[in-house]
């Protein structure tokens, strides 16, 4: 089944993103063979799953029984379940509701579905969804505390008179690790080079067209 990844008339790529999975092309098609009411059971397990709730195989198989093509069930299941997921992770201020919907019709999904998927990527739950999200993606521990202060060597074991400066940082992240190290003058300006670069670059890439839209 050949399907645009991008809307008719535009260069605008759907949320789902440049490369759909075949059997997300194809969720609009197998719908015709679900009944509403199982469509929306399908919805409620994947919304369980993403609230970190667990969805046990008894639940699913009760869902199963309810449809008349069983294989077809795992399919669409499938299909849902990748394309709420993805929906869901997307920040809500960067996918538009009326857009959403496009992408949906798009897909061939029909009007009545729609509305349904719609109510739940914008609905209530999806504070509790991406909460869970947060919780289970993998990150590195936040900066708690920052200290740091400048010694200066005034002599060593070989030289009697040094006065080379350096600068100690001590670090405490919130899973309560401290960490302390020297930074040589020469190696903290590289650093701060480093991150004005940086953030200069992010202010370039916030500026593109493609991320105002």
């Amino acid at each position: 089944m050949a399907l645009p990844t991008v809307a008719a008339g535009s260069e605008r790529t759907l949320f789902l993103g440049p490369r759909i999975p075949n059997y997300v092309k194809s969720l609009g098609k197998n719908l015709n063979n679900i009944k509403k009411p199982v469509f929306r059971q399908m919805i409620k397990l994947a919304l369980l799953d993403f609230e970190g709730r667990g969805v046990n195989p008894e639940m699913y198989l009760a869902v199963k029984k309810a449809a008349q093509d069983t294989c077809n069930v795992d399919v669409v299941y499938g299909a849902l379940y990748t394309l709420l997921k993805c929906a869901l992770s997307l920040p809500e201020a960067s996918v538009k509701q009326d857009i959403f919907k496009e992408d949906l019709h798009e897909l061939g999904i029909g009007e009545d579905y729609v509305e349904d998927l719609t109510n739940v990527v914008y609905g209530q739950r999806r504070t509790s969804i991406i909460a869970n999200f947060n919780n289970i993606a993998p990150h590195l521990p936040k900066l708690k505390h920052f200290r740091w202060r400048i010694d200066v060597a005034i002599s060593t074991s070989t030289l009697n008179r040094v006065l080379e400066p350096a600068i100690v940082m001590e670090v405490q992240l919130r899973d309560g690790r401290k960490e302390t190290f020297e930074v040589h003058p020469s190696q903290f300006h590289r650093l701060r080079f480093a991150v004005a670069t940086l953030l200069k670059e992010m202010e370039n890439l916030e500026m593109k067209n493609i991320l105002k839209n």
